[in-house]
């Protein structure tokens, strides 16, 4: 990453924080939008787009409508607010005949910095499977063929992975169903846009200011970022990439971009839980000569503000947000486990996790246990007659049936790939974005702000 790419980032990430910060503003109760109510199902939570201009006028310093106007572009173009009519129009146009939706947490830019392709295949096989096929004049029809042939290996796990979400999604209603839909093609709009259209996260932005303006914000960046130069102790993380891509001793990592990315991005997600980074967290609270209350885990299974009983005891506000950042932080918590359990009953896909724990215990069982178990495991979850069957493929059973001639802890490796990337994918994902995941973190947020107050 060279210089010039290092401080883009900065910008981008940046800019995408204010953008966040001012989604966030949008949508709070007291000072946010006001949705007036629509006979239309499919209007609720709707706005058009005049009521967002206004918005900004009044709650920015701008009198301009024209800035305004740009501003929201801007949240259409990252994705942070989605048409549901009239989507095929790529840019925001003041026109009350169009409708928005703000776009779910789940796929904003902070969230996920990277698509890889995959993600991409089943999205398009979806798309293929509910029109029956792409005909030849459909700008996705080239991209379709061409995946399905560099990822000919995992084509029949892409296959079933979309057969599984579209049997979901036809159990909800038709106007979450379109919803949904709506969602995940403005998402993939951000990353990968089709034809001439500008790639979201690189191309230069369209810029309704003046030169004027452009120069005089270039000046304030300007001044801002020698402030915080002056302020830093230290190297900061930024400047190191271009080092270790020029250090003649590191010829190992010149071409590692993506592992340092991933770094940071790892870094950046997880400095709020860092013992090391955070020092306020190493203070033991056993010898504190104050108490905080607030860092005390609580074992009450009911909900504070809907007084309803969980499986589990609700999280502190620290746990909720740490299951927000990975999969692994979530089932590496008892009460994890259970709150996502108690989700995927109600979604009716309860067996893929149950598979994945009783595997984990088979692993790390006896050895003595090791022939029963696999028995076991395979007449309930893989047998077809099985209790609690699982969607695995041919291969993958023919693989794993093989192995079980002779059982060690590692049989069932496949399978647990295989179901562990459908949860993470589909069944965690789902959770982030579901009732259950927001009752937690309001709950965590208002037990903590009451351990404040007192």
């Amino acid at each position: 990453m060279s210089g010039t790419e290092s401080l883009d980032l900065q910008y981008r990430s940046l800019q995408t924080h204010k953008m966040e910060q001012i989604i966030g503003q949008m949508n709070s109760k007291k000072t946010g939008i006001t949705h007036e109510f629509q006979p239309d199902p499919y209007l609720h939570y709707a706005f058009q787009g005049g009521t967002i201009v206004s918005w900004l006028q009044e709650n920015i310093p701008t009198d301009n409508e024209q800035e305004a106007l740009h501003i929201t572009e801007l949240f259409l173009f990252y994705g942070y607010i989605f048409r549901i009519t009239d989507s095929s129009q790529p840019y925001f146009k003041l026109n009350k005949t169009y409708w928005y939706r703000f776009q779910a947490p789940f796929y904003w830019l902070s969230k996920i910095s990277k698509v890889d392709d995959i993600d991409y295949s089943i999205y398009l096989m979806k798309k293929n499977l509910r029109k029956g096929g792409f005909q030849t004049t459909d700008p996705e029809n080239h991209i379709f063929t061409e995946l399905s042939k560099s990822l000919n290996h995992k084509w029949k796990i892409i296959e079933l992975q979309a057969a599984e979400q579209l049997r979901l999604e036809r159990k909800r209603d038709e106007v979450d169903r379109n919803i949904l839909r709506l969602q995940e093609e403005a998402f993939w709009k951000v990353y990968r846009p089709m034809g001439k259209v500008k790639y979201r996260l690189t191309d230069a932005l369209p810029r309704n200011f003046t030169l004027k303006q452009i120069q005089v914000r270039r000046e304030q960046m300007r001044n801002k970022m020698l402030e915080e130069k002056k302020q830093l102790e230290g190297q900061d993380v930024n400047s190191i990439v271009p080092e270790l891509q020029t250090d003649p001793l590191l010829s190992s990592h010149r071409g590692d971009k993506k592992s340092i990315e991933l770094i940071i991005l790892y870094a950046t997600n997880h400095v709020n839980y860092d013992n090391l980074i955070n020092g306020d967290s190493m203070k033991n609270n056993w010898f504190a000569s104050e108490k905080d209350t607030s860092v005390w885990e609580d074992d009450n299974t009911v909900c504070s503000q809907t007084g309803v009983t969980g499986p589990a005891p609700y999280p502190t506000l620290k746990q909720v947000r740490l299951w927000g950042t990975s999969m692994n932080h979530l089932i590496r918590d008892e009460n994890g486990q259970k709150w996502l359990e108690h989700f995927m009953q109600k979604e009716y896909s309860c067996e893929n996790f149950r598979f994945l724990q009783e595997v984990i215990k088979y692993k790390f069982g006896p050895l003595s246990m090791i022939e029963k178990e696999s028995k076991r495991i395979y007449a309930e979850y893989l047998a077809k007659t099985g209790a609690s069957e699982i969607n695995i493929d041919n291969y993958i059973m023919t693989v794993t049936e093989e192995l079980l001639k002779n059982p060690n802890p590692f049989c069932f490796d496949l399978a647990q790939e295989h179901i562990y990337n459908l949860v993470r994918t589909d069944s965690y994902a789902r959770f982030l974005r579901s009732s259950d995941y927001l009752t937690l973190l309001n709950n965590a947020m208002k037990a903590s702000s009451t351990h404040q107050t007192k």
